[in-house]
């Protein structure tokens, strides 16, 4: 079960999202200050970032946003990212970054869409690429290179079809 909601700090709302998981909650992410235990590790005082780690999540960002519209903020965040760099650097490891919040977006088509500032994009691919390398992640979660794809999950579910009456496929469409 997946809730959302806004964090007041100071006057600036910050979004979380929890999960429910064995009858308590998890934040998954919030500030960088209440980040809290995975699997019983915490990481706010060991979290420490470098310049490396950060220009390998710039890199992916602007490989993920490489065709978003002129007017995106990704451009405006490429033409400043070598200036505001250390700072932005001294800010997340200090515990003092605070996420924006999400933009909402209609596209042409009308579909309403809500995107996270590149910035906070770019931080919060520091802290998964932190906490992915803590967590040990199951043979079943086929979406991660390595764990068999979409092929293994037909083949699974087809040898298992004489066992099972119904299949159910579930994904996240959004958090509401």
């Amino acid at each position: 079960m997946i809730k959302g909601g806004l964090r007041h700090t100071a006057d600036i709302r910050v979004p979380i999202l929890r999960a429910k998981y064995k009858h308590r909650y998890m934040i998954i992410f919030a500030d960088l200050e209440s980040i809290c235990a995975v699997n019983n590790l915490c990481f706010t005082e060991s979290m420490r970032f470098t310049i490396l780690q950060m220009d390998e999540a710039y890199h992916w960002l602007c490989l993920q946003r490489k065709h978003f519209p002129p007017d995106a903020d990704i451009w405006s965040f490429r033409y400043r990212y070598s200036v505001i760099k250390s700072d932005l650097l001294w800010e997340i490891n200090s515990g003092g970054y605070r996420f924006s919040p999400q933009q909402k977006i209609i596209k042409s088509s009308g579909q309403v869409i809500h995107l996270w500032g590149s910035q906070d994009v770019l931080v919060m691919k520091l802290i998964a690429n932190s906490v992915q390398a803590s967590l040990q992640l199951s043979y079943r979660c086929t979406h991660v290179k390595g764990h068999g794809g979409l092929k293994h999950t037909i083949a699974d579910v087809h040898n298992h079809l004489n066992r099972y009456q119904y299949v159910c496929k579930t994904d996240i469409r959004g958090f509401r």
